[in-house]
């Protein structure tokens, strides 16, 4: 079944010169040149992401910079009197309606914001999304533990943040001393340190976590596919690894860094020497985090 606002993996079915036609349940959807894998043959798979453009449906194997159920700080573009319109890095931009909006909003400003779609099947945000996820844990998640977060709220106690897109956490302003620095709206990975008896979460930035060889289950069944020197696609680089799948989150799921970006520009960006970083790349190609490409490097969306 066609998965709305979600990446779906659809067959080619035609190849011209100027794209390809993807087989969407009996509807031949289009993508551009521009959007295709070097040797693309027919029946192979394309994973897209699809949406209603104008009632039409719509594919493109972009990845947005999220999809429907996430939570996620997407620019303002547009305004009308009946709402705004929020970028998400592909051609049609989601509808943020009036009635969603608790908080004053500006052109150009980030905001936070939970997708959904409407009765018609139209990419749709809502800045109300407090009860869109559980006070308590859920999932197979333990003790050490590397998630990812993304910050939603300042409180009296620390900062609130979102785990995995499915549960609230706290950065405790005890424990966290640099707290200051946490951002927003603004992804990034941390450690879980405790689950309380009562199933509620603290956790940690992740470069709060002094033994980087401490690895727990979740980390072990990435190991087991990564195929790395040291066992877990983050292990020894695990702060360069969270800052490039950030930064990629950022840009759309893209960046192009490749063998031929110079030193001097991997410094300045990363803030590490490029041996450092084309090692960190070939941990997340091999746990499937990222695809390696001419131009660049893209997010996969998959992960081991």
């Amino acid at each position: 079944m066609l998965k709305i606002g979600e990446m779906n993996e659809l067959a080619i079915t035609e190849i011209t010169d100027k794209g390809c036609f993807l087989d969407a349940e009996g509807q031949k959807l289009f993508i551009p040149l521009s959007q295709m894998k070097e040797n693309a043959q027919i029946g192979n798979p394309v994973s897209v992401f699809l949406y209603y453009d104008d009632g039409r449906l719509t594919a493109t194997a972009r990845r947005p910079r999220a999809l429907m159920g996430e939570l996620a700080c997407l620019k303002v573009v547009g305004a009308s009197k009946h709402g705004y319109f929020l970028d998400n890095a592909i051609r049609k931009d989601v509808f943020l309606p009036q009635s969603e909006v608790t908080c004053e909003i500006e052109q150009d400003q980030e905001i936070l914001v939970y997708l959904y779609l409407d009765h018609e099947k139209r990419m749709c945000a809502t800045t109300r999304f407090t009860r869109r996820f559980s006070d308590l844990i859920t999932g197979d998640y333990k003790v050490n533990d590397h998630v990812k977060v993304l910050p939603v709220a300042v409180t009296d106690i620390g900062v609130k943040a979102v785990v995995e897109n499915s549960f609230y956490a706290m950065f405790l302003k005890s424990e966290v001393p640099g707290l200051s620095d946490i951002k927003i709206g603004r992804k990034m990975y941390a450690s879980i340190r405790r689950i309380r008896t009562d199933r509620r979460v603290d956790i940690v930035p992740l470069a709060e976590c002094r033994d980087k060889d401490q690895v727990s289950g979740r980390e072990k069944r990435k190991t087991v596919t990564s195929g790395s020197r040291n066992g877990s696609a983050f292990s020894g680089n695990v702060e360069l690894a969270g800052l490039i799948l950030s930064k990629l989150e950022d840009n759309g799921g893209f960046l192009p860094f490749t063998d031929r970006t110079s030193p001097e520009t991997i410094q300045k960006v990363f803030h590490v020497s490029k041996g450092k970083f084309k090692q960190t790349i070939g941990n997340l190609y091999r746990s499937h985090d990222i695809e390696i490409r001419d131009d660049g490097i893209r997010r996969t969306g998959s992960g081991s």
